[in-house]
């Protein structure tokens, strides 16, 4: 696929400096700032949301169109995900006792290859079935339509709010919570960035540069 030759080597000291990552790759801000003006649907309100499952429990934020999801689960492992529904921008975060990983992107979603890397969802298909939780109702969707080795169902009142999500696996158990509590509330984009602790470049023992 490619091919490289040496074409100069010095051997000589180099400064830890030269090696260090930037440290704006470890802001959060410098991957999840604006990329162009969004004006919200009228339908969509933002919100906080909390679910729980067998053995995790999710806090869902919504400031359109960003969106984000905490699981933290019974082991004390932490995945995070900040993302942009409408393009190819986020940061996904995995933190527990033995691993600490961080992927993060930022850039226009492509028309021609309409693939968000932060979110499991490739449409929105109503599969003509009704749920509910905490006194409402809502209708169930397939969010991710023609996959077949994983698959994403959310259960969403009129405007929007997820009451029910269903996330099926082909190589493992899936997962289901329902929402425990729901706050219809304006939300701040701020409020999704991680905490410090989990972006620090000491985690994995960098010192960055400029």
């Amino acid at each position: 696929m490619s091919d490289t030759q040496l074409v100069r080597l010095d051997r000589t000291a180099v400064a830890e400096s030269e090696i260090s990552p930037p440290k704006k790759l470890f802001d959060p801000w410098f991957w999840l700032k604006p990329l162009r003006d969004y004006p919200e649907p009228e339908a969509l309100v933002d919100f906080e949301a909390r679910m729980v499952g067998g053995w995790l429990e999710v806090r869902i934020l919504r400031h359109y169109p960003w969106r984000s999801e905490e699981r933290r689960e019974k082991g004390g492992t932490l995945k995070l995900t900040i993302w942009n529904e409408l393009e190819n921008q986020g940061i996904s975060i995995i933190s527990s006792k033995d691993m600490h990983d961080l992927h993060a992107g930022r850039a226009p979603l492509d028309p021609k290859r309409p693939y968000n890397t932060f979110q499991l969802k490739t449409g929105q298909v109503d599969l003509k079935r009704t749920g509910g939780a905490l006194g409402e109702t809502c209708a169930w969707f397939n969010m991710t339509p023609n996959l077949t080795d994983a698959g994403r169902q959310e259960c969403l009142t009129p405007d929007g709010v997820p009451l029910e999500i269903n996330i099926l696996s082909g190589w493992g158990h899936g997962e289901s919570y329902t929402a425990v509590e729901i706050k219809r509330r304006p939300v701040e984009l701020k409020e999704m960035i991680p905490p410090s602790e989990l972006t620090d470049p000491s985690s994995w023992g960098f010192t960055v540069g400029d």
